[in-house]
C-alpha cells in the first residue's frame, strides 16, 4: 500500500473515531492564544471529507490517453496499482458539453435512449456536428429523428459496468456528505429501496424487487466562491435471494480456482465505519483469474495469507474480468453473510443492475447513436427492417461532409456486419465505391442496434470555435 493510501486510511480512521470536526458551535480547543485558530466548517459538513482526494483536472485528451495507457499495461496487478498512483478514478476533464441541453437548447429532432444515465457528454466539435448534421438530414427527410445513447460521463474517464458517474454540487453534495459513512475508506451512502422508486426504468425491474444504491464519493472540489463539488459513482444492485447448499457449494468452488495465491493482483488494509460510528480495519483482496477472464474481491477482517476461506469472508464479489476494461467489474454479483444466533450464517447474494461498460468513449469524441428508422420508432432496437436506409445513408454522407467542413473530420462508423450487409443489398454500386463505405464505415459485431461515431481530436482552436458557434446558435431563453 501506498504512503499516501496509509495517511488517507489515518485521516479515516481520526474522522470515524475522534471529535466532530471544529464548528462555529463547538469550537476546538487551543493550547496556545497564538496559534493559528483552528479549522472552521462554514458550510455545516461532516469531518468525514478529510480523506477524500481533490479532483485531478485534466485535458479530454489527457484523460484518454491515461486510460489508453492503462488498458495497454501488461498483467493485471500493475495495471490496478497504475489506476491507484494516477488517481485516475479522480481525475476530470474540463470542456465537455452537455449533448442533452444543447439538444434541449435548439428544439433538434434528436431524441435520447433514456433519461437515467447522464452519459451525455461530449466534445463542443461533437456537439456543433451532430446539431449541423440533423439539421440537413431534416432538411432532406423532414422530421427523422436520432437517439443518442451514451456518449461519455461528466468529467470523462472510463465508463464502467454498472456504475454510473455524476458531479454533485450545492445543497445535493452538502446532503450527501452528512448521511455518508465510511466504506472501504470512502465516503458513501447504502440505501435499499423497493423498485417502484425506478418509475421511469419500470421495463427493466419485477414489481418485487428490492434494490440496493451504492453512491460513493470518488473526489471533491472547491470553486472560487467556495461551492463544494463531489465526483459520485453511483450502482445500482437487486436482491437475487439467499443461496442454497448447491449455489453454497459452487461459490466455494469459485474461491478454490480464483482466489488463490498465484492469482493475487492486489491487496490494501482500509476501513469501515458501522451504523454505531464505529471504525474497523478491513483488508480488501483483489484476485484476477486471467485464463477464466474472472476476478474475485474478498473484504476480510485480517489479511489473506495462504488461502481465502468463505467463513473468514464478510463479503464476496464475483465479476468478469477484462484487460481492456480494468477498473470495470462486468456482471458482479455480491455474497454477503448473514449471521443468526446459534445457526451458521446465511448468505444473501445481491446482482448488479446492468449498466454498459465501454473501452472507448473516455474523453468526449465517441457516441452511440441510433439508426434512422422508417417511423421514428425501434431506436436501439436489433430491427434491421425498421431501417430507413436511404435516411441512414444520408446521415453517414452527413457526418463526414460536415465533419470536412467544420474540421472536425469522422475517424470511423462502426457497425454490425449485418448492418452493412442490410446496407448493400438496398444502395447503389456507386455508394460502394467511396471512401465512406471503404473506410469510414468499419465492422465491430454489437452494432446491431445502432452506431459507433468516433470523430478524430481537434485543436484547442476549433473546440474554442465550436463552443463559440453552440454559444451563438442558442436561443436567448436556452437553459
Amino acid at each position: 500500500m501506498s504512503s499516501a493510501s496509509l495517511r488517507a486510511l489515518a485521516v479515516l480512521a481520526a474522522v470515524a473515531c475522534g471529535p466532530p470536526l471544529a464548528s462555529a458551535a463547538n469550537p476546538a480547543p487551543s493550547k496556545d492564544a497564538d496559534a493559528a485558530p483552528p479549522p472552521v466548517d462554514r458550510d455545516g459538513l461532516s469531518g468525514i471529507l478529510r480523506g477524500v482526494p481533490p479532483l485531478i483536472h485534466r485535458s479530454p485528451d489527457a484523460i484518454a490517453d491515461a486510460w489508453d495507457a492503462i488498458k495497454n499495461t501488461s498483467g493485471p496487478s500493475r495495471q490496478l496499482d497504475l489506476l491507484d498512483e494516477r488517481g485516475l478514478d479522480h481525475a476530470v476533464c474540463d470542456g465537455l458539453v452537455d449533448l442533452r441541453a444543447e439538444v434541449l437548447a435548439r428544439h433538434a429532432t434528436f431524441g435520447f435512449r433514456d433519461n437515467v444515465r447522464g452519459r451525455s457528454w461530449g466534445r463542443p466539435s461533437l456537439a456543433r456536428l451532430l446539431l449541423e448534421a440533423m439539421r440537413r438530414l431534416n432538411a432532406d427527410f423532414p422530421g427523422k429523428t436520432i437517439a443518442i445513447g451514451d456518449v461519455s460521463q461528466p468529467g470523462c474517464g472510463q465508463l464502467d459496468h454498472g456504475t454510473l458517474v455524476h458531479t454533485v454540487t450545492g445543497d445535493d453534495a452538502t446532503r450527501l456528505v452528512n448521511h455518508a459513512r465510511v466504506v472501504l475508506g470512502r465516503p458513501t451512502v447504502v440505501e435499499v429501496v423497493p423498485a417502484r422508486r425506478f418509475g421511469s426504468e419500470a421495463d427493466r425491474f419485477e414489481p418485487g424487487d428490492r434494490v440496493e444504491i451504492e453512491r460513493t464519493v470518488l473526489g471533491q472540489d472547491r470553486g472560487d466562491d467556495g461551492a463544494l463539488t463531489l465526483r459520485v459513482a453511483t450502482r445500482r444492485r437487486r436482491w437475487a435471494g439467499t443461496l442454497t447448499s448447491e449455489d453454497l457449494g459452487e461459490l466455494q468452488d469459485i474461491l478454490r480456482r480464483s482466489a488463490t495465491r498465484r492469482n493475487k493482483a492486489d491487496e490494501r488494509r482500509t476501513v469501515t465505519v458501522d451504523a454505531d460510528g464505529m471504525a474497523a480495519e478491513r483488508w480488501v483482496t483483489h484476485f484476477v483469474d486471467s485464463g477464466k477472464r474472472r476476478q474475485v474481491v474478498a473484504i476480510t477482517r485480517d489479511r489473506v495469507r495462504r488461502r481465502l476461506d468463505l467463513e473468514d469472508a464478510l463479503e464476496i464479489r464475483v465479476s468478469h474480468w477484462s484487460a481492456k476494461k480494468p477498473a470495470s467489474f462486468k456482471g458482479e454479483t455480491r455474497y454477503r453473510p448473514v449471521a443468526f444466533p446459534g445457526a451458521p450464517p446465511r448468505w444473501d447474494r445481491w446482482r448488479q443492475v446492468y449498466e454498459a461498460g465501454h473501452i472507448s468513449h473516455h474523453g468526449g469524441r465517441d457516441a452511440d447513436l441510433s439508426y434512422v428508422t422508417r417511423d421514428n420508432t425501434r431506436h436501439f432496437a436489433v430491427d434491421i427492417e425498421a431501417m430507413d436506409v436511404d435516411a441512414t445513408w444520408r446521415w453517414f454522407q452527413l457526418l463526414v461532409a460536415v465533419g470536412e467542413e467544420l474540421g472536425t473530420p469522422v475517424d470511423m462508423i462502426l457497425v454490425d456486419p449485418a448492418i452493412k450487409r442490410h446496407l448493400g443489398r438496398h444502395l447503389p454500386t456507386s455508394a460502394k465505391r467511396t471512401d465512406l463505405w471503404r473506410r469510414v464505415i468499419r465492422l465491430s459485431r454489437g452494432h446491431d442496434g445502432h452506431h459507433h461515431l468516433r470523430i478524430l481530436p481537434a485543436d484547442a482552436r476549433t473546440e474554442a470555435r465550436a463552443r463559440r458557434a453552440l454559444a451563438h446558435a442558442s436561443p436567448p431563453d436556452a437553459p
